[in-house]
């Protein structure tokens, strides 16, 4: 049975987001909402933003707050229409910063403030989010907030759960290739999909080693323990020829403190669409509820390349 909120593990994290919650804010400024605040510490965004252009001044009203059965983030940003303001949130407990899933939304100018909605599954589960701001004449980017939905006054999710992780239609965020040879191809998407418009292409370059390896954020641990999923299911095929993937589930990636398990056996590939069940209990030792990463090794026997679509949870529910 699907849970609507965490119990036991999922409060002792809304504890830990809530010491982040610091009473010496960050910065000066408005009040801080109920279950809203800056970020203590000193916390690493995505690569994609660069050192100089976060600021603390300017920013000093952005918050969110439930308003409508929404998580409403709002900032009084710059009048100028020719401004392009964006959220990036991401739903996990405050940490796991090299391995954080970062999701971009468009913030509308409404009144006084650029607002936007960030889309909210579990009351319980942390909302940590930034701005960035681009205008003809500088990119600004503001420091993070942690929001706990339900300490901020939301009563229900705005977004029903969906096991559903990924099916490339809004193209790669979240995926990249790891450690890759000077003339491996970048990810592409391709037509040539299980479902849907779009599936990921890993190709081959030319002289490229036998085996290619990609990386996705999209498969989290507080996820994992909310809805007490079991595993995940992807679909898989070459786009010729014969291939294997090999799959590590990570728990704190990249950090001094990871976890990794590789599962002992290959899954073989050819050009028809597999259907691949992989269960969390088969990787081991990782601890689930700190699962932050999800690597797939593409390994050619003689396969040019290989296409991946709908990666599913696992659990009491359909997946078709």
């Amino acid at each position: 049975m699907i849970r609507a909120h965490r119990k036991g593990a999922g409060r002792l994290a809304t504890a830990a987001a809530a010491m982040l919650l610091t009473a010496a804010s960050a910065q000066p400024g408005l009040e801080s909402p109920p279950g809203d605040d800056w970020v203590s510490g000193k916390p690493s965004f995505p690569a994609y933003i660069l050192p100089h252009q976060v600021k603390t001044n300017g920013f000093e009203s952005l918050r969110a707050e439930a308003i409508a059965e929404r998580l409403s983030i709002s900032w009084k940003g710059p009048d100028d229409t020719n401004a392009t303001v964006t959220l990036f949130a991401s739903a996990d407990d405050p940490g796991h910063w090299p391995a954080r899933d970062w999701h971009a939304y468009g913030m509308n100018h409404a009144g006084a403030a650029w607002v936007a909605s960030a889309p909210v599954e579990d009351l319980d589960i942390p909302v940590v989010y930034f701005v960035w701001s681009a205008t003809p004449g500088a990119t600004n980017v503001s420091p993070m907030r942690v929001c706990i939905p339900r300490d901020a006054g939301l009563e229900t999710p705005s977004r029903l759960f969906w096991p559903f992780l990924e099916g490339f239609e809004e193209g790669l965020e979240s995926w990249t290739l790891l450690d890759p040879d000077p003339d491996t191809p970048e990810l592409a998407v391709s037509p040539e999909s299980k479902s849907g418009k779009n599936a990921l292409m890993v190709a081959r370059g030319p002289d490229q080693k036998r085996s290619t390896t990609i990386g996705t954020t999209r498969l989290r641990g507080s996820k994992i323990v909310s809805v007490e999923a079991n595993g995940v299911t992807l679909w898989m095929r070459t786009l010729r020829g014969q291939g294997r993937a090999r799959f590590t589930l990570y728990s704190n990636a990249f950090a001094t403190n990871q976890v990794a398990s590789t599962l002992p056996n290959d899954i073989p590939l050819s050009p028809k669409w597999k259907k691949v069940d992989l269960l969390f209990a088969s990787f081991g030792k990782v601890p689930l509820g700190k699962v932050d990463y999800f690597a797939i090794e593409f390994i050619a026997d003689d396969a040019p390349g290989f296409l991946l679509d709908d990666m599913q949870l696992l659990g009491p529910w359909p997946t078709d």
